[in-house]
């Protein structure tokens, strides 16, 4: 059996040692201050000296309630983590970790997927926006979606999902203002992530608009939403536009043109067979 005091009584102190607060302490715990008390006396009583001062102010820590902190706050680190890392081990055998931008997920992948499920409902989806290529390559995520080519990795195989065609969009608005050749109060809005993507449609399309002004979102998403509201026009793929062309939310005054861009998937090769099964569906659906 191990000499150590009693956990209760670790963890009561533990999170009265961060308060320095009994009443503090018995709220987080949902406890009476009376028993916070209890569980300090015990492990007082344990050690065979005070770990707080109490003053008609509150609590105050002694040299040695101190050391205990340091100490417990060490230890329920390295507990926690690794209970962390446990858990999460032991959900990656029933879910799918796709990473992919929320530009792509709110207008293409996501629409796509509608009614989507897995026939027995082994595989749970789960979403990380803020995935990168490197994310893939820790094994974080299970395949990865992004526009940018990348090759020549082991673990990891690549797959054209879309040779991407470009085009401006616009709303009903902005398609009349451009079409009665009022072009002077147009307002470019670009997104970082395809800052280029303006100069290669107007080299593309031998198109020149007279700009007044330019907004930049770091989101392709919040430039088509800034589309939506009527603030200007902005250069993007024509799948991840075409389902609001459709519904009639965005139009495409002068189509859409083949560029030297494309859309990639980067898959773990050393996915199980059924995981495997289960992403190639899901390919399969985002692709038709």
């Amino acid at each position: 059996m191990r000499k150590i005091p009693p956990l209760n009584a670790l963890k009561i102190f533990d999170i009265a040692a961060r308060y320095k607060s009994f009443s503090n302490a018995a709220s987080e715990n949902h406890m009476t201050k009376g028993a916070i008390s209890q569980q300090i006396k015990i492990l007082e009583n344990w050690f065979g000296f005070e770990l707080f001062n109490r003053t008609a102010n509150g609590i105050e820590l002694t040299d040695n309630g101190s050391k205990l902190m340091k100490t417990c706050n060490l230890a329920f680190s390295v507990i926690e983590k690794q209970c962390e890392d446990l858990r999460k081990k032991s959900h990656t055998h029933n879910e799918i970790i796709i990473g992919c931008s929320s530009s792509l997920l709110s207008y293409w992948f996501l629409p796509k997927l509608y009614n989507f499920f897995s026939t027995d409902k082994q595989f749970v989806l789960n979403y990380n926006s803020q995935a990168s290529f490197q994310s893939i390559i820790n094994g974080e995520v299970d395949f990865f979606i992004s526009g940018e080519k990348i090759s020549n990795y082991n673990l990891v195989d690549c797959e054209l999902l879309h040779k991407d065609e470009i085009g401006l969009v616009c709303s009903v608005e902005y398609r009349t203002k451009i079409f009665n050749n009022d072009i002077r109060d147009i307002t470019l809005l670009h997104s970082q992530s395809r800052y280029s993507a303006w100069d290669e449609w107007s080299y593309l399309s031998n198109i020149i608009l007279n700009v007044s002004d330019e907004i930049i979102f770091d989101k392709l998403s919040l430039a088509l939403d800034a589309v939506k509201l009527n603030l200007g026009v902005t250069i993007a793929p024509k799948f991840v536009v075409e389902n609001d062309i459709n519904k009639g939310l965005l139009y495409a005054p002068f189509g859409f043109l083949n560029c030297s861009s494309g859309t990639y998937l980067y898959t773990r090769n050393n996915l199980s067979n059924d995981k495997k099964i289960i992403i190639d569906k899901i390919i399969n659906k985002v692709k038709s």
